[in-house]
């Protein structure tokens, strides 16, 4: 069994704590980077416990493009802007891989077959193939939006999720629009937060949505009427910082990485109990489903790749990663 692995090279993470402050480090980050490793794809082999580089992905953006996110969209996180975030095999053998700033379609040699970027999304966490590869679904924390789009720039559908409030179960039909920025039309018992989504993917395509919401810590399936119009139909909290969720249907349970607690849990989708809870995983931000007892995880801060029992949460196998893993994904034969 092979594993594809994204780095995300948090650069923060090897100089003096105080230097996060300063917008000059950041800038000169972004325009003089000194690593490529944030944007090499990693194959690790489970049967040889070996892990070897498979290519780096070149930065599509232009030199103007990056000036402008810099002194118009802000400049903090942007140093982010040259790490590789989620991947997903498609059914035709390519892969969707995403950074900060656009999703990208590759064979397994590296070479660029489409890229999408779109101006103002930045911050993007996860992108992923749909309508039979022919668009892209992008989540943005930046903007807290998620667009779906093809992949010449054209928008099918874009949900600002700063209207997008903490709603209990029995909450109306929440309308998840642009067109009303004042929030005049939004149900009187949702509470205003801001909602940073950083994973956006399709159960029933055009349908339902499966979501996690970094702040405030929310997993939810999104019941669509219209093409921007939707309502909650299921969510689960407290998750600090979650990411990844992923739900096992066969199962019936919810998996997630909780980054905020330094936990990966798995749940009963009906009653929402924990049926077992890692705590050996520091900022995990992916799990893969393996078969019925493994899952694979992504240790950040230990910078491993992890197996975990499904019965009982314990560690099985692990290897060291050459950085920090975003997304971990199975790769099929």
């Amino acid at each position: 069994m092979k594993y594809l692995v994204t780095i995300d090279r948090n650069e923060w993470t090897e100089t003096k704590k105080y230097e996060i402050y300063r917008k000059e480090w950041w800038e000169d980050r972004l325009r003089k980077p000194k690593s490529q490793l944030g944007r090499t794809l990693f194959m690790v082999d489970r049967d040889k416990d070996t892990c070897t580089s498979l290519f780096t992905l070149p930065q599509c953006l232009e030199k103007d493009v990056v000036e402008n996110l810099i002194q118009h969209q802000g400049w903090a996180g942007k140093a982010f802007a040259r790490g590789l975030r989620t991947i997903k095999q498609t059914d035709n053998d390519t892969f969707i891989i995403c950074d900060v700033f656009g999703a990208y379609e590759t064979d397994l040699r590296g070479n660029v077959l489409r890229h999408i970027s779109l101006p103002e999304f930045t911050d993007l966490h996860s992108a992923f193939p749909n309508a039979g590869n022919s668009r892209v679904l992008l989540s943005s924390t930046g903007i807290e939006e998620i667009q779906e789009a093809d992949w010449d720039g054209k928008i099918h559908r874009r949900i600002a999720m700063q209207d997008v409030h903490r709603v209990n179960p029995s909450a109306e039909v929440i309308k998840m629009s642009r067109q009303f920025p004042d929030h005049r039309l939004i149900p009187i018992k949702i509470q205003r937060e801001l909602f940073h989504v950083n994973w956006a993917e399709w159960i029933v395509e055009g349908d339902t949505m499966l979501v996690s919401m970094y702040v405030p810590g929310m997993i939810a399936i999104l019941k669509f009427t219209g093409n921007e119009e939707c309502y909650i139909e299921r969510s689960w909290s407290y998750f600090p910082k979650c990411h990844a969720p992923l739900i096992d249907y066969k199962r019936g349970t919810l998996l997630v990485c909780i980054s905020g607690t330094n936990q990966v849990t798995e749940l009963d989708l009906e009653s929402g109990k924990r049926i077992w809870t890692a705590e050996n995983i520091n900022f995990g931000k992916s799990v893969s489903i393996l078969d019925e007892k493994r899952v694979l995880v992504g240790d950040c801060n230990g910078r491993r790749a992890v197996e975990l029992d499904r019965d009982n949460g314990e560690e099985l196998w692990s290897i060291k990663l050459p950085g920090i893993p975003y997304h971990l994904q199975v790769l099929r034969k």
